[in-house]
This record gives C-alpha cells, structure tokens and sequence, in this order.
C-alpha cells in the first residue's frame, strides 16, 4: 500500500496533535489546576497536601503528612518525599529573637541577587534569592516576617518551581 498525500497529511496531523499532548501532559504541575484544593500542590508528580497543624518557635503553620521533618539546633526542617533515595525540595525555619530583618537576612545568606517586598494573606514578608552553589540549578528563596520583636525567616530550596508551595504554606503561618 503506498501512502498518498492525503494519507501524509494525515499522519502529519497525527504527529502534531501526539506532540501537543505530550507537551500538554509534561506542563509544570506546580499551578493550580481544576483538581487541586487551595491547600494542595503536585510537585514531580507527588501531591502534598498541606492539612497537618503543627507549630514550631512559637507558631502554628500547616504541613503535608508526606513532609520528612528534622531539627537542628538553629532550624527546622521540612524536607520532600525522596525520588531515586534524594529530596528534591526543603522547607527550613529560622527564628530570630530580638532581631531586625537586616540581621536575619545577613545571618542566612552572604549574598543575594533579587530582594523584594511581597505579601501573603494580610502578612508582609521581605524576600531575597539567590542561586544556590549546592547542587545544579539549585535555586533560594527567603522570606522574612518581623512579629513583635522577633524574626521569621522561611526558606524554600529546590530545582523546581515551589511558587505553590511558597503561597499555600505562608499563608498558613498564624503568629
């Protein structure tokens, strides 16, 4: 059987729509799509869904059950599920007693490339970036919440987009 030109445009077709589906299913899941609650996010295919209260330094937030938690003297640390035996994204909290943004900003970064002023909920946060030098396209992003006489920091460090993740979990902050 020969393939006419008919037959060619066809398959042409064909081609175009299977690459369009594959570039549709390998969209960043990151967003809010039409079968996420407000407190989900998928992230490298696996949802969290952030319905846990838990409290630290004196706050309450809310995490995902499938949140690997550590603490270390001077943080604590939400850490994602693991794929092929390493985390791909970490939540850390700092809290400084007593302090200024600037003295929490220099405590957690020696240099930065973006700052910025932003706002989750009624909160106001002052951000910083930068690239980290820890791993390959490593990315940082801090954001700072000065409540009474104490400072807040959040840091969340990934390769991936945690925009998401950023705005569900801060807005769940209750100082």
């Amino acid at each position: 059987m020969l393939i006419g030109d008919d037959m060619k445009k066809v398959l042409l077709i064909l081609v175009i729509l299977f690459s369009f589906v594959l570039v549709g299913c390998s969209k960043n899941n990151n967003k809010k799509g039409d079968n996420l609650k407000d407190d989900e996010v998928i992230l490298e295919g696996i949802k969290y869904k952030l319905d846990q209260d838990e409290t630290g330094y004196g706050i309450k937030y809310k995490i995902a059950s499938n949140f690997r938690k550590s603490e270390l003297v001077n943080a604590i640390n939400y850490f994602s599920e693991k794929i092929d035996g390493q985390s791909y994204f970490v939540i850390r909290i700092f809290h400084y007693k007593n302090k200024s943004i600037d003295y929490a900003i220099n405590d957690t970064t020696t240099s930065y490339d973006k700052k910025w002023e932003t706002k989750f909920g009624d909160l106001d946060y002052t951000a910083v970036h930068f690239v980290n030098p820890i791993g390959e396209n490593v990315e940082t992003n801090l954001y700072y919440h000065k409540s009474g006489k104490d400072v807040y920091a959040f840091c969340f460090t990934a390769s991936i987009d945690l925009s998401r993740l950023e705005e569900i979990f801060l807005k769940s902050i209750e100082y």
